[in-house]
């Protein structure tokens, strides 16, 4: 049986420090030494649109490593909304990879989604354009159209396929979209089975809907003495949703035969991600163990779309 190497999955955030959240620190058993752990919520803001994406980014690094140095300054110095303000907040660039969260939830469903795993943190003196991408080295499983709720074609596509992390993890890349305006370019590119690099854009915001006013109503209760004021007067009623996807924007070429997965290897892959699977789901969930940390370059020719210039989605 061949040994899955680990393919390129970078990941670069730049954005507003917004939150720091779930901080551990203590001492490994075996070697004693130090691992810091927290998660850093980046508010990543489009100017163009004005919407705001809320990007989760874990960290974990042990003592003595150049992650651990980054990591820890920024948790002793860095400001951030929550413990400064909006206008005093750093602007940060944060450097690692895409990894794969899974677990088993109270109710019982399995729960897959990719996570940013943070390495190397670093705080900017200039306002840097936002963004949350990912350059990933990924293995096309399937390519279908992305339906609305009447089952229609919505123009969209909907991607899903895998890449290879530390140990021949294999990680999923779920249902993720490829807007409709790259769509046609992205099918002639591609096709199910190629490898190739695709970069990512991760989308996490909260949208207010307002509820369209039909008729107005005058539903003052009656007072039972002096007068109720109508506290929604002249205010509609609003509903919050999230908007969380992740969108594909462009791609290199797919890769040939030297470079790409053979069909054996993504038979194998498909073979260790489902015994994973089964794993997790027949198992207690347990936090796994935090990946090798590595951080390559990442390629910049693009085969379609333009990774220089991700547009506004």
């Amino acid at each position: 049986m061949t040994t899955l190497n680990e393919l390129k999955r970078e990941m670069k955030v730049i954005g507003r420090a917004k939150a720091i959240e779930r901080v551990r620190e203590g001492e490994a058993k075996k070697s004693g030494k130090k691992y810091l752990a927290y998660t850093l919520i980046v508010a990543v803001e489009n100017e163009k649109t004005g919407t705001v994406d809320d990007i989760r980014v874990d960290f974990f690094s042990m003592e003595g490593s150049s992650p651990y140095t980054s990591q820890t300054k920024f948790l002793q110095e860095g400001k951030t909304v929550e413990n400064s303000s909006k206008e005093e907040a750093n602007i940060v660039s944060i450097a690692g990879r895409v990894e794969l969260e899974e677990y088993v939830n109270k109710n019982g469903n399995h729960v897959v989604f990719n996570k940013l795993q943070g390495a190397f943190i670093h705080r900017l003196d200039e306002n840097m354009k936002h963004r949350a991408v990912a350059n990933v080295e990924t293995v096309i499983t399937e390519i279908k159209d992305k339906l609305n709720e009447d089952d229609l074609p919505t123009g969209e596509k909907e991607l899903s396929g895998f890449t290879v992390g530390y140990k021949e993890s294999v990680i999923v890349i779920p249902e993720a979209i490829v807007p409709q305006q790259l769509a046609e370019d992205f099918v002639k590119l591609y096709r199910e089975g190629q490898t190739a690099m695709l970069t990512y854009q991760f989308i996490n915001r909260a949208i207010n809907d307002e509820e369209d006013k039909v008729e107005e109503v005058d539903d003052t209760p009656t007072a039972a003495f002096g007068a109720v004021a109508d506290i929604d007067a002249g205010r509609g009623k609003s509903f919050t949703r999230f908007d969380k996807r992740t969108l594909v924007v462009g791609g290199l070429q797919p890769y040939d035969e030297d470079l790409a997965l053979t069909q054996d290897e993504i038979k194998q892959a498909l073979e260790l991600r489902k015994q994973k699977e089964a794993e997790v789901v027949n198992s207690t969930y347990e936090v796994p163990a935090p990946p090798k940390e590595v951080v390559k370059k990442a390629e910049d020719n693009v085969g379609f779309g333009n990774s220089s210039d991700i547009p506004d989605f």
